[in-house]
Formats: C-alpha cells, sequence, structure tokens
C-alpha cells in the first residue's frame, strides 16, 4: 500500500470524533484532493467517504454489542 494511503487510513482510523478536512489531509500528503481519493479508492477498494462511515457503523456495532 502506499505511504501516504496508508499515512490516511491511519488518520481517519485514530478518532472518529473528530471531523478530519479532506482537502487539509489531501494538502498535507502534497496531492490534490481528487487525486488523493483516487488513489485510496485505488488502494482500499473504497472512497475515503464510504471508509469514515464503514469505520463508525463497525465502531457503533461494537459499542451495541459490548454495553448496555
Amino acid at each position: 500500500m502506499d505511504f501516504r494511503i496508508r499515512r490516511v487510513v491511519e488518520i481517519l482510523s485514530a478518532d472518529l470524533r473528530v471531523e478530519v478536512s479532506f482537502k487539509d489531509l489531501a494538502k498535507s500528503m502534497n496531492l490534490s484532493a481528487s487525486r488523493l481519493r483516487h488513489l485510496f479508492k485505488a488502494e482500499v477498494g473504497i472512497s475515503p467517504k464510504q471508509y469514515v462511515r464503514k469505520l463508525k457503523l463497525q465502531n457503533a456495532r461494537s459499542l451495541l454489542e459490548q454495553t448496555n
């Protein structure tokens, strides 16, 4: 996996409560937002927005299963 995409995945996964500006994230990787989206989808298989939604749903499911 591309090191930039790996870093983006780490940042997006770090704290789901914090909204991350994808434009700023792309800038920090020295890429345009559209290029980063393209690379992300090619490497991960889904768009960054879908990835964050998937992480949030997994987290919610885990919380529902483990707590009252």
